[in-house]
């Protein structure tokens, strides 16, 4: 890749070993640094001085000076890490290459920023983007980390430094194995980046392209987009529906994870009375064995008495019913063998059916994305599947390559499972031959190289038995790569990611597919059409209040099956994660400034839009300012309490988004100095003024209520205004 590519500096002239700092001109603006102990810093164009590193002490001595009118170079600490510096003009900004090479496995710290200025905020592409202000305390809470990894965490190779009329940005051109590190100051946190030379890369290098610019919270995003657009790597949204027509439909789609509890739906029973006395009294060997798989005779008895099962029992008894009708023609002989207990087949349906799909269709909903959590909760219902294809829908499964789990492991998950062969010399070895556990202590990680004929086995069974025509690959597109030191399968990082970009482009060309993936990192944005985690990350990972059954942020646990608390119960985000991940003060669009004509991008699953009850109005507010589509988990239960909400919602985003989602974000703007009333606008032919504030704002003749939102459309003048 371009961003990877090692910057060759001509060397002409030869300097003293005792030489001082090092400056060198561009567009206006000079860079100096100091060989010696790195500090570097650029004199602006009216004359002020903007830090890029401070000083670091014991890098030893700078030897082997060479520098002409553009470029730089020196070893330090006998030649045991090599330091180059040049400076390459740009059209629009001021510009220096920074690069180091190492001649083995070693680490080395810069940029290394110093005590901050009371006026500098940092830029980090933390999921979206977040705004730093380094004298808020909220940084220093355990909902954000002292240390990072910057694949692993940031959606751009990128982050900035925002000052009074000008913005720093600093371009990765290698993005692994880099830590960006937080630390106390008298004037509040800040940062360092270490890079780790890995022994397993041949050419041990990394660097930074330093930028110059104005300021603005988002000039990041554009140098990134710019440099993207330049080499010719930025894919569009318009490209990718040409080659994957089906795609036409994510925009204006809502994103729906769908929970079922399989073929028959509650108010499919009409009779539990005449139900449980089937059950109770049948010599049918049909009845007998759903019979012995309920257990149960005493509640059963009871049923047939009353006629009311608990909620509990009516999901067993319908789980079970579900197993034993798998196929269409077993529908028939349920039916027959429960004379008067049930409705009609053609009637019958829960989370995944015609009958849920016309139910969204009748509140407008003519566009979704609808997500499959597990294979097995559609087993049999390849119909279904069909009929939500028929509808106008995308629909499709849940996968994952990432862990794998020893056959027969108890508590695993259908995805970890492949075989022992696999298990055996498939999983991924750390430097001293060991294996580390997988997700959740669970397994090991799987190769994504010894995974691939595995992926194209199972893939293509899953769209032999099921009419699907999208498709979700979990981890891929997230920045959590692994080297392998197995020597079956050595691998770094880069080879990983490329590996997992590859699959993911192998099922778009071969099943004609759109796809989607978690996070959707920068890397992947030229394969995957949609993704889960941009808009809200997953955060607070080993955190006690949100996994603490009696604490009051308890997110909940995976049961029941067709409503996971986890991703339906309703709970308060706490304070410090509020302030952060829901604080428009604090939030800002970097990837949608690069990628939103790109990449369709929404919520983690777990952190869906109705999830936090202290967040849901901010959050509807920016997913519209950004212009992204709403993630909800969704059953018959659950749609019938939010059903008017969502079509309200759908009313208002949807035509905007089918036009949006073709268009760049074209800008980002806050209007009021308390950053509460804030624009975004796209391509010239939309803008949208969101107020965060509980007070009106008049944008021009526009009144916008506090908490309410406003679409304008530049051209014809015509103004939408929608209050959550």
């Amino acid at each position: 890749m371009a961003l990877l590519g090692w910057f060759t500096a001509a060397l002409l002239l030869t300097l003293p070993a005792s030489a001082g700092p090092l400056t060198l001109r561009s567009n206006g603006a000079a860079f100096t640094i100091d060989p010696s102990n790195l500090a570097m810093y650029v004199t602006l164009a009216d004359g002020r001085s903007v830090p890029i590193s401070a000083a670091q002490k014991e890098l030893g001595e700078a030897r082997e000076l060479f520098s002409d009118a553009t470029s730089g170079h020196w070893k330090l600490r006998g030649g045991a890490v090599a330091v180059s510096v040049s400076v390459k003009p740009s059209v629009k900004n001021a510009q220096a290459s920074v690069r180091f090479e190492a001649d083995g496995a070693s680490r080395f710290t810069w940029p290394f920023y110093g005590t901050p200025d009371e006026s500098v905020s940092y830029i980090l592409p933390k999921a979206e983007g977040l705004l730093m202000e380094p004298r808020d305390a909220i940084w220093r809470t355990v909902a954000w980390p002292r240390e990072l990894d910057t694949l692993e965490t940031f959606s751009l190779p990128l982050w900035g430094v925002m000052g009074k009329g000008w913005t720093i940005t600093y371009l990765m051109t290698n993005p692994f194995d880099n830590t960006m590190s937080f630390r106390d100051t008298e004037r509040g946190l800040s940062w360092s980046v270490a890079h780790e030379f890995n022994r397993l890369w041949r050419k041990k290098e990394f660097g930074y392209d330093i930028i110059v610019g104005p300021e603005s919270p988002v000039e990041p995003a554009r140098q990134f987009r710019r440099r993207l657009m330049e080499a010719g790597q930025f894919v569009s949204m318009k490209h990718k529906i040409s080659r994957t027509p089906e795609a036409d439909k994510l925009p204006g789609a809502a994103h729906v994870y769908l929970w079922t509890l399989g073929v028959l739906g509650r108010d499919d029973v009409k009779d539990w009375k005449a139900l449980a006395r089937t059950l109770a009294a049948s010599n049918d060997p049909f009845v007998i064995a759903i019979r012995q798989r309920i257990g149960g005779s005493a509640e059963l008895k009871q049923i047939a008495e009353t006629g009311k099962p608990g909620a509990w029992q009516k999901r067993e008894i319908l789980a079970v019913l579900g197993q034993a009708i798998r196929e269409p023609a077993d529908r028939r002989r349920v039916f027959a063998a429960f004379p008067g207990a049930f409705a009609p087949v053609e009637q019958w349906g829960d989370g995944v059916s015609a009958k849920q799909f016309d139910r969204f269709r009748s509140k407008g909903l003519d566009r979704l994305w609808l997500g499959i959590s597990s294979l097995d909760q559609v087993q049999g219902q390849a119909d279904a599947v069909e009929a939500a294809r028929n509808r106008g829908y995308l629909i499709g499964p849940y996968d994952s390559y990432d862990s794998i789990h020893a056959p027969g492991t108890k508590d695993t998950w259908e995805t970890a499972q492949f075989d022992a062969e696999l298990y055996e010399k498939g999983s991924i070895a750390g430097p001293d031959g060991s294996k580390p556990f997988g997700f959740q202590k669970k397994g090991h990680w799987l190769s994504s190289i010894a995974a691939r004929p595995y992926v194209e086995r199972r893939v293509g069974r899953t769209f032999a038995d099921f009419p699907f025509n999208s498709f979700f690959m979990d981890c891929d597109a997230t920045g959590d790569m692994r080297d392998n030191y197995a020597p079956a399968f050595l691998a770094t990082k880069a080879d990983d990611m490329r590996e997992r970009l590859s699959r993911m482009q192998w099922v778009v060309d071969r099943y004609k597919t759109p796809i989607g993936s978690e996070d959707g990192w920068w890397f992947a944005a030229p394969v995957i059409h949609f993704a889960h985690g941009m808009m809200t990350p997953y955060f607070g990972w080993g955190d006690a209040r949100l996994q603490n059954k009696s604490s009051p942020y308890y997110l909940g646990g995976y049961w029941p099956p067709d409503a996971p608390a986890i991703f339906f119960k309703k709970v308060a985000a706490p304070e410090d994660y509020r302030a952060i991940y829901y604080n428009p003060r604090v939030r800002i669009p970097l990837f949608q400034t690069v990628f939103h004509d790109s990449v369709v991008t929404t919520h983690h699953w777990t952190r869906p839009s109705l999830k936090f009850s202290n967040a849901t109005r901010v959050n509807e507010l920016l997913e519209l300012l950004y212009n992204v589509p709403p993630l909800y988990h969704l059953n018959p239960e659950e749609w019938d309490n939010q059903a008017e909400a969502i079509a309200r919602h759908y009313r208002f985003f949807s035509p905007l988004h089918r036009k949006s989602a073709m268009l760049p974000m074209s800008g980002f703007a806050w209007l009021t100095a308390d950053r509460l009333v804030q624009k975004t606008w796209f391509g010239g032919e939309i803008e949208m003024i969101a107020n965060f504030g509980a007070e009106p704002y008049l944008y021009g003749q526009i009144r916008i209520p506090g908490y309410a939102i406003a679409a304008r459309f530049p051209e014809s003048g015509a103004v939408e205004v929608y209050v959550p």
